[in-house]
Parts: C-alpha cells; structure tokens; sequence
C-alpha cells in the first residue's frame, strides 16, 4: 500500500500527514509545526482503535456532506495501515473530538484546529517522533 496513493484518493479537501523527530518538545510547539492552533486543551488522548476509527472517518467520506470516498472497508484497511506507521507502546495518540462513528450518527463533539469549517485527525507522539494525520474540508 503507498501513502502517496491513499493520499491522493482523498480527492476533496486538504489531507496531510506529516512526521518528523523530536526532542524534548512541548504538545504546543509539535500543534504549530503542524499548522493546527496550539491548543494542548482541545486535545484528548486516545488509543489505538479509536485512531483507527478517526482515520477511517477522514478516509472513507468527506466531513461537510459525507460524500463517499471510498468504500468503508477500504477506508478501514488503510486507517489500520497508517496507525501502524507512526504508533508503537510509547506512544500516546489525541484528537481533536468525538469523530468516530460520526458519518452514521452526523454530529461529534469537536474542538477546530484549523480555519478550516471542518478539520479532523489524530496526532502521534513517540519518545523520538511526533506524526500529524490530518484533514480539514470546507462546507
């Protein structure tokens, strides 16, 4: 599977993910590298099965009308695929609200990051690396 591809098959929208080494720097600082509002406190840890399902979200439909992308199964495969990428034990995850289940149920409890009308993803922060998947859609 290559990244480049499951990329551009988000065919709306700005998708990015991003990583880089760390060292010793602050959750803050790691928000602003990756363009996201540094707002530790909108924020909230998560563990790897609900990455897997955020991921899947931004994946499988786009978040203003929740047009289908690709299909769920796919969006599924590809989630577990790009956690497995940035997440091992000493990891910790966040994101930014409620978005698993969020095309079937059509409201999350969400903090923006972005200025973006919708944004949504997971971060990633290792001992030595921090990883951003993200997407912000326009209504």
């Amino acid at each position: 599977m290559k990244l480049s591809k499951i990329i551009n098959d988000r065919s709306c929208g700005y998708f990015k993910v991003r990583c880089m080494n760390i060292y010793d720097v602050s959750l803050d600082k790691l928000m602003e590298y990756f363009n996201l509002a540094p707002i530790p406190e909108y924020l909230e840890e998560c563990d790897f099965d609900y990455a897997v399902e955020v991921v899947k979200t931004i994946l499988w439909k786009d978040l203003a009308h929740s047009i289908e992308l690709i299909k769920e199964n796919e969006a599924n495969e590809r989630a577990v695929y790009i956690v497995e990428q940035f997440y091992d034990e000493n990891t910790s995850i966040y994101t930014n609200g409620g978005w698993a289940n969020y095309h079937i149920k059509r409201s999350s409890d969400c903090y923006p990051l972005t200025e973006s009308t919708f944004d949504a993803g997971v971060l990633f922060v290792g001992e030595k690396h921090a990883a951003c998947v993200w997407v912000e859609d326009e209504d």
